[in-house]
């Protein structure tokens, strides 16, 4: 299911110049296809390089993937409610995240947990972040079928998966457990002070950019600069991204010496949408949320942030690292992110009655900082090349031994920092293996959402 779904701005179909009447009857795939090449040519970043002639006979599905630009990665096209036009994934599902990896010690495939969402059907079965995966349904993880193992987690509505504790290289296996699809929430935003000799460092995690966050966001930095940090991490590193408005909410809280109507994103559209530029405060505070007085009032005196990311870092979240560049000192540590330097909003049939169940979030923009530089389609790259995985097992959330933590830490406390990679994980020189990892691909998925 796509992240944020329930945060799109929809808009109506495209003027026509022909204002053909709406039609009336069963509706066909012809009448949705039309609709959707109608609505594209309109809005579409690539509408000029869109066929003159598409086969309308296709299933919306197959028409839609025949019409979109060889260069457009992120495009989609879903049905409300049916589960099976979304890209499924295990934190939808079951509320966590894993990796396949071949453990250093054991040199054994196995799934490595990253991620809980709390409440969520894992969290109340029991799995943490670092546990090992050992079985899907009774089935033993091997370099050959992990891909196959991931698939069935993906799309089953029920697993049962086998934990193992490690130790001195052998695996011991707990009893299995089984998992029921179910309702995972919004992940908590995170926050802690942590103390390095004289300095006070803030941390944040932010799992996804929610504009219904965007209040709780703004009292837990409050907080942090009430307490006397001089010194800020936000931990990004798998946050896929979101609304635009929530990750514009958090750079106005960091961003020094900024006003209302400093320029904060730029998006180029085709020729219907043209160039646009929004303020730290249109962006901040579209359909609500604080005011913009208010996020500045909970920033702190800072001259440098530490943003955290990953390959599973995307969309919103890479917006925070190129947009705050412009403003303030980027330390960033971790891995190159996704690289999706493009934005969206939902499209969708308003009119009245409504023929057309179909709704799509077709690129529309592509976008830049204030400074106008964007084009990070392959990544953005950190000035830290740090593998959370270079310490096993893998810390809590916020724990300051955490490799990127404990990096951020040390460069704020003045002291060297040298990039690690995946050769610290054992005296061979061979790096740690990475068979599949859920988080990616739901990170290929995620979008920028904008507005009109």
């Amino acid at each position: 299911m796509l992240l944020v779904a329930g945060f799109y701005t929809s808009c109506k179909k495209a003027p026509s110049s022909d204002e053909t009447p709406t039609p009336t009857g069963p509706v066909t795939t012809r009448e949705i296809n039309t609709w959707i090449v109608d609505s594209l040519r309109y809005y579409y970043y690539w509408a000029d390089a869109l066929p003159l002639s598409p086969d309308l006979s296709l299933s919306p599905k197959s028409f839609f993937s025949s019409v979109k630009n060889g260069s457009d990665r992120f495009s989609t096209l879903y049905l409300p409610g049916d589960a099976s036009t979304y890209t499924a994934s295990s934190r939808s599902t079951y509320g966590f995240d894993y990796s396949t990896i071949i453990e250093p010690s054991s040199q054994k495939a196995v799934g490595l947990v990253k991620l809980v969402i709390d409440q969520s059907p894992a969290a109340r079965s029991g799995l943490k972040r670092g546990d090992y995966i050992t079985r899907i349904n009774g089935t033993t993880i091997t370099e050959t079928n992990a891909a196959e193992l991931q698939q069935q987690l993906l799309t089953q509505s029920n697993i049962k998966i086998t934990l193992a504790d490690l130790q001195n290289g052998q695996f011991t296996e707990r009893a299995p457990i089984d998992l029921l699809t179910g309702i995972t929430l919004n992940q908590p935003i995170t926050s802690k002070v942590m103390v390095a000799g004289s300095v006070k460092v803030g941390y944040l995690y932010i799992n996804d950019f929610i504009a219904g966050q965007r209040e709780d966001m703004q009292g837990k930095m409050l907080a942090l600069k009430n307490s006397g940090i001089t010194e800020l991490i936000i931990d990004l590193r798998y946050n896929l991204g979101g609304d635009v408005s929530a990750a514009a909410a958090l750079c106005a809280m960091i961003a020094p010496n900024i006003q209302s109507n400093t320029a904060f994103i730029k998006y180029t559209g085709n020729r219907n949408g043209g160039t646009r530029i929004e303020s730290f405060a249109e962006a901040a505070t579209y359909n609500g949320g604080p005011a913009f007085t208010n996020y500045r009032a909970a920033a702190p005196a800072l001259s440098r942030v530490y943003l955290i990311g990953t390959g599973a870092t995307a969309s919103a979240a890479e917006v925070v690292i190129n947009n705050l560049k412009p403003y303030i000192s980027v330390i960033f540590i971790g891995e190159k992110t996704i690289g999706k330097d493009e934005a969206a909003f939902t499209i969708a049939d308003l009119r009245t009655p409504k023929r057309i169940e179909w709704e799509m979030l077709p690129i529309v923009y592509k976008i830049a900082n204030a400074a106008g530089t964007g084009n990070y389609s392959s990544g953005l790259l950190p000035d830290y090349t740090i593998n959370e995985m270079a310490a096993l097992p893998l810390k809590p959330i916020g724990d300051a031994t955490d490799p990127l933590i404990a990096a951020a830490i040390r460069s704020a406390s003045g002291l060297a920092v040298v990039s690690i990679n995946d050769k610290s994980l054992s005296s061979s020189t061979k790096p740690l293996q990475v068979l599949t990892d859920t988080r990616l691909i739901q990170a290929q998925q995620s979008i920028v959402i904008t507005h009109r």
